[in-house]
């Protein structure tokens, strides 16, 4: 029974380092013994209702939001997934534009964990507000009550877990760039269910 522990170890370790930081520039999600790739997505379109800002004469804040195809993300996770961050200083230059964030960026600690709403069969992310009194405000609005605990594995690899109270929904890892503007760059979603 030993043996059996330690080959499994064995064999989760070799998963882990198999992925090399120049060809593995991203996220993966590992969901017992499979681990597996979660592409970037970008949205579709971005729109914002100036509707209620205009009636009230600007006293009401317009909401900027992004919109992104689909009701629901491939990507599965539950509490149990661990994520995987892969950054590098010198990807392909076939990365560049796709994994820009993971470029510039050298830990997990520049993401930020957001969830969708879904809505009229797509999802909705708010980036956000325009007022005219209080003036603009840029990047995801903060609506989740859990944290991100991060565990360095090795020189640009670190193990992601959700930690916290999180509903079954649709989520996703963006770049929390300082400007704001990481929340128009593409996004890592994951669809969290129940175990």
């Amino acid at each position: 029974m030993k043996l059996l522990f330690l080959f499994i170890v064995f064999l989760s370790a070799i998963n882990i380092q198999a992925y090399s930081q120049n060809d593995s520039i991203g996220i993966y999600a590992k969901n017992g013994f499979i681990t597996s790739k979660i592409e970037p997505i970008k949205y579709s379109r971005f729109k914002t209702n100036t509707l209620g800002s205009a009636l009230t004469m600007g006293i009401a804040s317009s909401k900027i939001k992004l919109i992104f195809d689909g009701e629901y993300s491939q990507n599965l996770a539950n509490v149990d997934t661990e994520f995987y961050f892969y950054f590098s200083k010198n990807p392909g230059i076939e990365n560049i534009n796709k994994y820009f964030m993971f470029i510039n960026s050298s830990s997990p600690s520049d993401f930020a964990l957001a969830k969708f709403k879904v809505k009229n069969n797509k999802r909705e992310l708010e980036t956000g507000k325009v007022n005219i009194y209080s003036g603009t405000e840029l990047g995801v609005m903060d609506n989740i009550d859990a944290s991100i605990d991060v565990v360095k594995i090795n020189e640009g690899i670190y193990k992601v877990s959700i930690k916290g109270n999180i509903d079954p929904g649709e989520y996703c890892f963006y770049y929390n760039a300082q400007s704001g503007s990481g929340a128009y760059l593409p996004v890592f979603d994951f669809r969290f269910v129940e175990k």
